[in-house]
């Protein structure tokens, strides 16, 4: 049984100071690999091919062909790839947030960014050489806020370079960017999930919390959208004396829309 798989090139795979090896730009996020698939993926990285590594696990067939399946499944082993991986282990990083922006289209009540600040941005090159940190720091997540992320004039960039280096996104938005086409080029760009924020389990608490008429109905609008283009989506509901009588409101209307 012969072995012409290697490891993707666009993926990280890092092994922490702890000793667990963590794979990061997949499209479901980070994955931290258990025991014996940190073992399987060892092996591969030392030149064995699967019917060696069998041979020298005897009694785990099963679950080692299991595995490899799975890693080809999730795009980890390629074919026609001879790339070795660095596995020494390294301190790193899991995650970072970007405030990429605290320009705002809302005006919410809870807010914490001062409405007269002054809204200096970060150039574009600035926050190239700032991924390029985080994925010599091997970075698995990169986690997109504000303000309201998209708002930043050069959004689109910055994201797909980050997805250029094989690190996943979330992205945390108040929904108002949000559309078909929006939609879509997220996709694209490689964000899998977004954290979107609503705050009441009715339209008329939501909208005078975020001082945006309309914006609920709009997000409620937006989900099933998203779901159509398989990106997984996080409802946050921020707790205040204001809209604390409707968290179970929110969750039961919350479910019934997913």
């Amino acid at each position: 049984m012969e072995n012409i798989y290697g490891f993707a090139e666009q993926l990280s795979i890092k092994k922490r100071i702890d000793n667990k090896i963590v794979i990061s730009g997949l499209n479901n996020g980070n994955w931290v690999l258990s025991q014996i698939e940190s073992i399987v993926l060892q092996e591969f990285n030392g030149g064995r091919d699967l019917e060696e590594i069998l041979a020298i696990l005897p009694g785990r067939e099963v679950s080692i062909i299991k595995i490899y399946e799975n890693f080809i499944d999730k795009g980890i082993l390629v074919k026609n790839s001879a790339r070795k991986i660095d596995l020494s282990a390294k301190w790193t990083l899991d995650e970072v947030f970007f405030e990429l922006t605290k320009q705002c289209n809302l005006r919410c009540h809870h807010c914490y960014i001062p409405k007269e600040i002054e809204k200096k941005e970060l150039g574009l090159e600035k926050w190239f050489q700032i991924v390029d940190s985080c994925k010599d720091l091997g970075v698995g997540l990169i986690k997109l806020t504000g303000g309201e992320a998209m708002l930043h004039p050069h959004f689109w960039d910055i994201v797909k370079y980050i997805n250029k280096n094989g690190i996943s996104m979330r992205l945390y938005t108040n929904g108002s960017c949000l559309n078909k086409k929006t939609v879509e080029n997220l996709k694209t760009v490689g964000i899998s999930e977004i954290q979107i924020s609503l705050d009441g389990g009715t339209e008329e608490t939501h909208d005078t919390f975020r001082n945006a008429p309309g914006n609920y109905k709009h997000i409620l609008r937006t989900l099933p959208i998203l779901s159509r283009f398989e990106i997984r989506v996080i409802l946050s509901f921020t707790v205040t004396d204001y809209n604390v009588n409707e968290i179970n409101l929110f969750y039961t209307r919350s479910k019934a829309v997913s």
